[in-house]
């Protein structure tokens, strides 16, 4: 399976082909043109970490698509409780890695330099810097498992500090964490293991059964589905907890268990450890069984357990859990434990004033929690400053509203409402608090009676331009501290709080170069380069044109897109074959819709299908916008066709109005709920010649409980679902369309046979598809084999049912273009 594409082609496309009368067949996998294909495989600008005390930079390299799946022979993927194991590593299926890595000083003319003692090939799966930043703890993918490894910056050597392999926690994902306080790591071990793998029996009948209780669920995937999967769920799952020093010494760390994830205090004194237990659910994932939080002591002995019942969450953008969520160590001090309790039953439907509880528990345990703030919106996040000063987030989706709200912590007493936000604020951005890290602790920066914020903002000319900003906590007065600079894109990432914030490091980039790092000197302006990363995309960005598009909807909403294009492919006498993409998103309100802006001065990294389609020589329009308001209160979905007809129309005429588009031979592309919107466009209206649709969902009564932003059920709104569903409607598609789906897909409501059972009424009723099924690929591509032949594919198709517009006089082009 892995060496083949399975191609289920309808039989109207292959005349004169002799098939049998199925109409699927077996296909190499295919590559695009030699040009494109060397293309897409050009390094990638390695991803950068700082360490803690700024004065190092980690270079991690990696390839854009993988080769494959880290799928030995003999070892395959079980889709267990919503987790995908690889059965050889005992790692996720999907788990990506890095393939080199070097360093350098954070300082303008040092060089980089390796490391002595790694494996010729390397598969990092997970990195993590000392709090000391003496040291870098590495997740080694090997032949037969995962290594634990640790790098000595100072000596620049590397060494496997545990012989066994390391699991990971399944919610979390983590496999190891530093302990503060000390040279060692604490770290989930598949423990030993008596045979390869469980023998399951007999099979036998499963049974589900309900009596009156409401439970209405989201169409999960890969769930638990008798005993033997119980058997392998705990086989692959189960971890021991273990600490290890970087002398090499190993303890135990309590009890083996199925981990969810775990964390150290910040005085490293303590260990939570989030433990999954049974009864193990048949209807959701992993995430909603019962489980035990156990406080452990630093020698692994039990502390304190608080028991989680199993996670029933309702309906809803705004629902939460029903039992307590959310465990986390408050980061500015030794040792305590917050959560978060849903005082409204987790219902965004009950009326209730106080929504969330936030409850803390200090070591040493030994007296009952306390509350510390009751919240009137959905708790989001908690930022520390001290031990008399927090800033508390609440949200509320539906009415797009977020406030930050200060409180003391020791008294609970609530101090101010620093902002508000909602769907007709002003402010472009929020902004994102900026943290300081002392060993295990981390703290907002906080000086001068002021938190310091990095934040997006406006120009005159609707660009997007980041800013530093300090925000007084009892004035409430913004103080805009340093800008990003035309023509860079800048953005701070580090504060050096030793030099009291006038030194900081941005990340900056411009059209023709990617991301560096560049420390910045307030007082006096100057700046230092640190890092050098070249642009390996010249060739691309040189014969590509992007033109940033606005435009107005039939009722004057504001839209955008990106144009791209190929100037080598523009001919004066001919226009060109044109290639929408698009994904709706919902607002609760025009003015929230309509807000345009751009990013001029970013460089442009990602290898999109798009850009690679225009270089092919297509006219592109890339993000195209597809609003879908809530108009006067109703929900966006009760106008969802006639506003993505709408946005259709906006965006070919805007087509048009570029001078060099073929309006009678435009086709449209989604991925996802992206997906969805091609199909309907093609089955509602007949402004597109053709579509591709993309790992989408067809068919609204297999995820009767909502999809997407619709939280009514089907049974309150069938009529909704299925007006809204291509596959209620397949008998009206008129234009052809091409479907990928991955075979893996895990995402919630894009079964695979969503796109199997649409294709099968396509072919039913004689209309004209393709059906591409992907082996080895999730809700996301990843493979570079699937890469290339889905741009064959779609060039293929394009080719065929785009045609060639008529030779124009030139005068009849935009030469403004």
């Amino acid at each position: 399976m892995r060496q083949i594409l399975k191609l289920l082609l309808c039989c109207a496309l292959l005349a004169g082909t002799n098939l049998s009368c199925h109409g699927q067949h077996s296909l190499a996998y295919q590559t695009p043109s030699k040009a494109i294909e060397e293309l897409v495989k050009l390094p990638v600008e390695p991803v950068m970490s700082l360490s803690p005390d700024r004065k190092l930079i980690l270079f991690c390299s990696y390839d854009r698509f993988q080769h494959r799946k880290n799928i030995q022979y003999g070892e395959r993927v079980l889709n267990l409780a919503g987790i995908q194991f690889n059965t050889g590593t005992n790692l996720p299926a999907d788990r990506e890695w890095y393939n080199a890595i070097s360093f350098k000083y954070a300082t303008e003319d040092s060089a980089t330099f390796s490391i002595e003692g790694l494996p010729d090939t390397l598969q990092i799966a997970d990195y993590k810097w000392s709090f000391d930043s003496q040291y870098l703890g590495l997740a080694l993918m090997e032949d037969k498992g995962v290594g634990l490894w640790v790098v000595n910056v100072k000596t620049r050597k590397a060494k496997r500090i545990f012989e066994g392999y390391l699991s990971f926690s399944l919610v979390g994902e983590e496999m190891f964490a530093w302990l503060p306080g000390e040279e060692a790591l604490v770290f989930t071990a598949v423990p030993p293991r008596s045979q390869r793998e469980p023998d399951p029996g007999e099979s036998k009948p499963t049974v589900y059964e309900n009596e009156h209780n409401v439970l209405p669920q989201r169409t999960y995937q890969g769930l638990l589905k008798s005993e033997a999967d119980e058997m392998f769920f705990e086989y692959y799952a189960t971890a021991q907890l273990k600490k290890v020093s970087l002398k090499g010494k190993v303890s135990d760390l309590g009890q083996k268990g199925i981990i969810a994830d775990f964390a150290p205090s910040p005085d490293g004194n303590y260990i939570k450890v989030h433990y999954v237990k049974k009864p193990y659910s048949y209807a959701l994932t992993v995430h909603r069984f019962p489980s035990d939080v156990v406080i452990l002591g630093k020698d692994g002995i039990e502390v304190t357990t608080i028991e989680v019942p199993p996670v029933i969450r309702p309906l809803g953008r705004d629902a939460a859990y029903n039992v307590p969520r959310s465990f986390a160590w408050r980061t500015d001090v030794g040792a305590t434990l917050t959560w978060v309790q849903a005082k409204d039953g987790g219902d965004p439907k009950v009326e209730q004033k106080e929504r969330d509880l936030l409850y803390s528990w200090q070591a040493p345990f030994d007296k009952a929690p306390v509350v510390l703030q009751k919240t009137s919106l959905r708790l989001d996040d908690v930022h520390w400053l001290n031990d008399t000063l927090a800033i508390l987030v609440e949200k509320w989706w539906a009415k797009r509203t977020t406030n930050w709200l200060l409180f003391n912590p020791a008294t609970s007493q609530l101090l101010d409402t620093l902002a508000q936000f909602n769907a007709q604020s002003t402010a472009f951005d929020q902004g994102s608090l900026i943290s300081i890290r002392d060993r295990g602790f981390k703290r907002l920066f906080f000086q001068d009676g002021s938190v310091y914020l990095s934040r997006k903002t406006l120009n005159g000319k609707k660009e997007v331009v980041p800013v530093l900003e300090k925000l007084n906590i009892t004035t409430k007065h913004r103080q805009e501290l340093w800008r990003s600079r035309a023509p860079f894109y800048e953005y701070v990432v580090a504060i050096d709080v030793k030099e009291s914030g006038d030194s900081f490091i941005v990340a900056r980039q411009s059209k023709t170069v990617p991301v560096n790092l560049v420390r910045q000197y307030l007082k006096t302006g100057r700046e230092g380069i640190l890092t050098y990363n070249k642009n390996n995309l010249a060739l691309l960005n040189r014969s590509l044109v992007k033109k940033e598009l606005t435009y107005l909807r039939s009722d004057s909403v504001t839209l955008q897109a990106t144009l791209y294009y190929n100037k080598d492919s523009l001919r004066a006498d001919r226009p060109m074959r044109c290639l929408m993409y698009a994904y709706p998103m919902d607002y609760i309100s025009s003015a929230s819709a309509g807000k345009v802006y751009t990013y001029p001065y970013m460089f442009e990294s990602s290898f999109s299908l798009q850009k690679l389609l225009a270089l092919s020589g297509y006219a592109v329009m890339d993000n195209v916008s597809f609003p879908i308001i809530g108009m006067n209160g109703s929900s966006p979905n009760d106008t969802y066709l006639e506003q993505i007809e709408l946005n259709a129309q906006a965006a070919v005429a805007a087509a048009k109005g570029t001078g060099i588009v073929d309006v009678d031979n435009i086709a449209v592309m989604g991925h996802s709920y992206g997906a969805f919107m091609v199909a309907n466009l093609l089955t509602h209206t007949k402004l597109f010649k053709t579509g591709i649709a993309m790992s989408g969902a067809y068919n609204r009564s297999l995820t009767p409980f909502g999809f997407q932003r619709e939280y009514r059920t089907y049974w309150e709104e069938q009529a909704l679902y299925h007006r809204l569903s291509p596959f209620q409607n397949a008998h009206r598609l008129e234009r052809p369309i091409l479907l990928f789906h991955g075979e893996t897909d895990e995402n919630p409501g894009t079964h695979y046979r969503q796109t199997e059972q649409y294709f099968a009424a396509l072919k039913g009723l004689g209309k004209t598809a393709r059906f591409v099924s992907l082996p080895d690929e999730a809700h996301a591509y990843t493979l570079l084999a699937s890469y290339l032949h889905i741009l064959w594919e779609v060039d293929r198709w394009l080719n065929k049912h785009l045609k060639q517009g008529p030779v124009l006089r030139a005068a009849t082009l935009n030469d403004g273009m």
